[in-house]
């Protein structure tokens, strides 16, 4: 009976158990591979031609056993399977590629990616194109559904070194499955894998199916392109910035200047764009925008710098400058030169005190300082100076004590004596007398003479 067949089937050789299916009825064959254990059934199909392969999975579906025959499939090489799935034809193709999913997702997918594979690496032309169209049939037949697809795909595209290959079967399905397929990514929330598939597309392809998709399906996918992707979308809409604008033109190290761009779409479709902004040529921020035909928005960035200069700002062509200039150091006075003359003087003679001071700071302002004598203000001094100014400053001072005195202002001091004019003959006095009557001497002998 055919339970004793396939346990006899079981413990043969794959080539010999090849040989015996090869020979026997398709139906025969059929009956006994589904019932054979699933590893050693693999091991039969790989020993069997492609085309006998072919026969007994259209038999398996025919008679409702496309589950058994998908497990065999999914244990069996991707090659000999790939072949297989070329083979079949689309509606079984379909049925098996669905089973098989059902059953181990990624053992499907990498079954599928190989057959697709097959078709991209066909020499012969004419098998090219019948390898093509073979799998556009196979992809579009209603078997397989939009969620089918989009689970089988997403899962292509995560296998190593394979997202390609879901780029190839978008260039070979009809437009508006692709669309669907897209969609129903989407809607599971694999933006990414989308993305990283269309990096694949052909330039010509990129631009058929991004304008094909709805505007919020572009949305949603924008922001996971790369920036060639980017760079190849087609342009739909046209943006550009009617108004860049600042809040201050200079700003204080640190200090946070408003940055405003207004975008608008002056295309005639919907689109997405990223809106970069650059400070003196390198990228600051970017952010994604989508306006429909006619639309506008109102971007607003946050820009601080800490080094002092002219920074350019750049945003769509659009420029605008600001600069960052440190304030102005407030008044700070530097005294300097402190001296007193004359350095002896009688008791109650004036003493010259003078001395410079320069305002070291940028801003203007107003000093008042005291001068000591002996360790006691005698005067307050006081005046205004700019940014930068220097001044001389002098006054006088007096004692009737005698001794060494001590005058100081602001850190400076200098020294001063008082003393008594010496007592005794008055020699001055001789003095001038001396010289005068030696004048009136002199002036009487020459009127004498005359």
């Amino acid at each position: 009976d055919d339970e004793t067949a396939a346990e006899v089937l079981n413990t043969m050789q794959p080539e010999a158990a090849g040989t015996l299916l090869t020979e026997s009825s398709v139906e025969t064959a059929t009956q006994l591979l589904t019932q054979a254990e699933a590893t050693q059934a693999a091991q039969i199909v790989e020993n069997l031609d492609t085309n006998r392969t072919r026969d007994i999975v259209t038999q398996a579906v025919t008679t409702g056993n496309t589950s058994s025959v998908a497990t065999v499939l999914n244990n069996a090489n991707k090659e000999t399977v790939g072949d297989v799935l070329l083979a079949v034809e689309p509606e079984t193709g379909a049925q098996v590629i669905r089973e098989m999913a059902n059953q181990d997702l990624t053992d499907a997918a990498e079954r599928v990616e190989t057959a697709v594979k097959r078709q991209i690496n066909a020499l012969d032309p004419d098998q090219k194109q019948e390898y093509r169209q073979k799998l556009k049939e196979t992809i579009e037949n209603p078997e397989l559904s939009v969620d089918d697809l989009v689970n089988l795909f997403v899962e292509i595209a995560n296998l190593p070194e394979t997202p390609s290959t879901v780029a190839e079967i978008f260039e070979i399905i009809e437009l508006s499955k692709t669309v669907e397929v897209v969609d129903g990514m989407v809607a599971q929330d694999k933006e990414e894998e989308v993305a990283l598939v269309f990096s694949y597309l052909s330039v010509e392809s990129l631009e058929e199916i991004y304008s094909a998709l709805a505007s919020a399906t572009r949305t949603a996918i924008y922001p996971y392109f790369d920036a060639e992707t980017l760079a190849n979308l087609p342009q739909l809409g046209e943006f550009t910035v009617t108004s860049l604008t600042i809040s201050e033109d200079t700003v204080e190290p640190g200090d946070a200047v408003s940055v405003t761009a207004v975008v608008e779409n002056i295309g005639d479709d919907v689109d997405s764009t990223t809106v970069t902004i650059s400070i003196d040529g390198v990228e600051y921020e970017s952010e994604l925008v989508t306006l429909n035909a006619g639309d506008s928005t109102t971007l607003t960035w946050s820009v601080s710098k800490t080094a002092e200069g002219t920074y350019s700002i750049e945003v769509m062509g659009e420029t605008v400058s600001f600069t960052v200039k440190a304030p102005p150091t407030p008044a700070e006075f530097s005294l300097s030169n402190l001296q007193v003359s004359p350095s002896i003087v009688e008791p109650g003679m004036d003493i010259t005190v003078s001395f410079s001071i320069e305002n070291t700071g940028e801003e203007s302002g107003s000093y008042s300082i005291d001068l000591k004598m002996d360790g006691a203000t005698v005067e307050t001094l006081s005046g205004a100076l700019d940014g930068g100014e220097s001044e001389s400053v002098s006054t006088t001072v007096s004692s009737t004590e005698e001794g060494t005195h001590t005058v100081a202002i602001d850190g400076l001091d200098a020294e001063f004596s008082v003393e008594q004019a010496p007592s005794g003959f008055p020699w001055i006095y001789a003095v001038v007398a001396i010289v005068i009557i030696a004048a009136a001497a002199y002036i009487y002998m020459q009127q004498k003479k005359q």
